[in-house]
């Protein structure tokens, strides 16, 4: 049971580039400017690992992103990804300034949460719900797995085709050992999202990141999940584009540096 649900989040987690992470709105130059942002954290969260200047670098494009809050009152989308790129300062941070990145973050997407749930197909109660179970409970932080599972079931609730609501739902599921409750998630999702499904492959035809199955990094908007892949393979719905891509756009939200030493 649990190989086959690694195998659904593995190719949930390619799939999501397809999809992108925010449906489009109605105001054609604030989705270009989140899309801006987008394409910046990826490059910040992936092509800039282990750089000295890689904190100073999402910290500048957080700030770029307090500015779209600015720049588009009375929208909720810049909101939601000013929490998401706060909560990426969280996990670059050192251990003593996580917290802090943290509970900003908490702050900025509860804000977001009272104007619209269901904005960026639930993006405010997904995101805030990952920071509830990946940050550190008290005393040393706010993390809660009640309010986690509360937020999350909400989100699919919103979302119910939202990739990253039922993604993260899952990963929390997972995290509670329900591995049943979470593939059933998953495999309801796949019924109606084709390019989600999989197939058992041989070893020899495993797409795997490497010769020796070392866990791959997946990352999904507001996390990093590090799994060991299963031998999967996807199916023809899923384009070339997915099948050759090993990282997805996301934000990890406190699951590396900082809230994690």
């Amino acid at each position: 049971m649990r190989n086959k649900l690694l195998a659904v989040l593995t190719v949930m987690a390619f799939a999501y580039t397809a999809t992108g992470a925010a449906a489009a709105s109605n105001l054609k130059a604030m989705d270009t400017d989140i899309h801006a942002v987008e394409i910046q954290w990826e490059h910040i969260k992936f092509d800039e690992d282990g750089s000295p200047n890689q904190f100073a670098h999402i910290d500048a494009l957080a700030k770029f992103t307090a500015g779209l809050v600015k720049k588009y009152p009375g929208r909720v989308e810049p909101s939601i990804w000013e929490g998401i790129v706060t909560s990426e300062e969280a996990g670059m941070a050192g251990t003593l300034s996580a917290m802090s990145y943290a509970k900003s973050a908490k702050a900025i997407l509860e804000a977001a949460y009272q104007k619209d749930p269901a904005a960026l197909d639930a993006g405010a109660p997904t995101s805030l719900g990952v920071l509830y179970y990946r940050v550190p409970g008290f005393p040393f932080g706010f993390g809660d797995n009640e309010k986690a599972r509360q937020l999350l079931a909400q989100a699919v609730s919103l979302a119910p085709n939202g990739m990253d609501a039922n993604y993260f739902y899952a990963d929390f599921l997972m995290s509670q050992h329900e591995y049943a409750a979470a593939y059933k998630l998953l495999a309801d999702l796949g019924t109606t999202r084709p390019a989600l499904r999989i197939k058992s492959s041989s070893p020899s035809t495993s797409r795997r990141p490497n010769s020796t199955g070392a866990p791959a990094t997946l990352t999904s908007r507001s996390l990093v999940l590090s799994i060991t892949l299963p031998a999967v393979s996807l199916t023809p719905s899923a384009s070339p584009g997915l099948r050759n891509r090993a990282r997805t756009r996301a934000i990890s939200s406190s699951s590396s540096k900082g809230l994690r030493k």
